[in-house]
């Protein structure tokens, strides 16, 4: 999985920080997670 933060799991976009808010802009870009991604996205969230 290519994602590198929060922001690029979640699409979290509250933020008062300009750092942040360019990082939330970039998460709207670059490709879908597939099938087996999301699988491990859930195993991830179901393991908290």
């Amino acid at each position: 999985m290519k994602t590198i933060n929060w922001v690029g799991l979640f699409r979290l976009t509250e933020t008062t920080k300009p750092k942040h808010m360019a990082e939330n802009a970039r998460a709207a870009f670059g490709r879908m997670p597939d099938q087996s991604q999301r699988a491990r996205m859930r195993d991830v969230i179901s393991s908290v």
